[in-house]
């Protein structure tokens, strides 16, 4: 349930972001400032949310890989959806500020498609494998966190 409820306010507090992520490129200076102090919040909660859902999954046995899958692909979808968001985002940034957050998006999605691809191994793991295809799967997963802090700090500081 706590796994459940984790999903649910993480993919909730990505589509908060997202949308405040389009308002800011239609308003003014202060409201921009607002919006942006907004986004931050709510990055700063996804990453702790983020946090949780991995502690919720990462002991999850051979038995539960479907679940546990689906959890970890469900914050790659939110993962995704944020991205997006910072992607339109890139139209209010110019010069160094762009190229800056322009690269810590490109290796935020990098990241994200490591993952991905690391959660289609899961699909051929055996009950012999799953530790180390689990492993695996923690990694890209911090891969992608670690990734996604940086993505936030670029187009925070902007």
């Amino acid at each position: 349930m706590k796994m459940t409820i984790n999903r649910f306010v993480f993919s909730l507090a990505a589509v908060v972001a997202t949308g405040v992520a389009f308002a800011v490129s239609g308003c003014s200076k202060s409201e921009k400032k607002h919006a942006a102090d907004d986004a931050e919040h709510v990055a700063s909660r996804i990453s702790e949310m983020a946090g949780d859902a991995w502690a919720s999954v990462k002991d999850a046995t051979f038995e539960q890989r479907s679940a546990f899958v689906a959890g970890v692909s469900k914050t790659a979808d939110d993962f995704e959806a944020t991205s997006k968001g910072w992607g339109a985002q890139l139209n209010t940034l110019s010069g160094d500020a762009k190229s800056g957050a322009q690269s810590a998006l490109n290796d935020f999605n990098t990241a994200v498609a490591d993952l991905r691809q690391k959660l289609k191994g899961a699909d051929g793991a055996t009950a012999e494998t799953w530790a180390s295809v689990k492993a695996g799967i923690q990694s890209a997963w911090t891969k992608a966190q670690e990734a996604y802090v940086r993505a936030k700090e670029s187009f925070a500081g902007k």
